[in-house]
């Protein structure tokens, strides 16, 4: 099982809020300006709607996060390609990654590369990296997300 983090999985922000007891003239609010509009501060008047119930929602426990910053900056150093370090050119790689229940990336495709030349390096750092997981209660469990890679010039 991988948890989907790119965006394709529901959250309590992505239901629909619908009303639990509509104030009269809360359904003609949008053609009657006399009917003021519903006070979205106050939550015990809504209540959440899924909107998609064949997306399973899971609350992590704590999300992946990166073990060694350091390292990221030796690797980002070691497979800068030549041509954009002699140029000064610098740029952004999204990738989109699975990581293991282990903490290893095991699955990567670039989404967007500016500049292209940027691809084929973000891929060989994000194969060295190494990831607490993810946890779902006390599983440690496998996630999919998106990964930029910055590639930067050293001041």
């Amino acid at each position: 099982m991988v948890i989907d983090l790119t965006g394709s999985f529901r959250t309590r922000e992505s239901a629909t809020l619908k009303r639990r007891n509509p104030a009269p003239g809360f359904a003609r609010a949008a053609s009657s300006k006399a009917a003021e509009a519903p006070d979205l501060e106050r939550t015990d008047d809504f209540e959440f709607e899924e909107t998609d119930p064949s997306i399973p929602f899971y609350e992590l426990t704590s999300l992946p996060r990166l073990s060694n910053r350091d390292a990221l900056k030796e690797h980002l150093s070691r497979f800068y390609p030549r041509e954009a370090k002699y140029s000064g050119v610098e740029g952004v790689v999204m990738l989109e990654v699975v990581v293991s229940s282990r903490g290893r990336i095991v699955e990567a495709k670039v989404l967007e590369s500016a500049p292209p030349l940027f691809a084929a390096a973000a891929l060989k750092v994000c194969s060295e990296l190494v990831f607490v997981p993810a946890y779902l209660k006390t599983r440690a469990v496998a996630v999919r997300l998106k990964l930029p890679i910055r590639f930067e010039m050293d001041e």
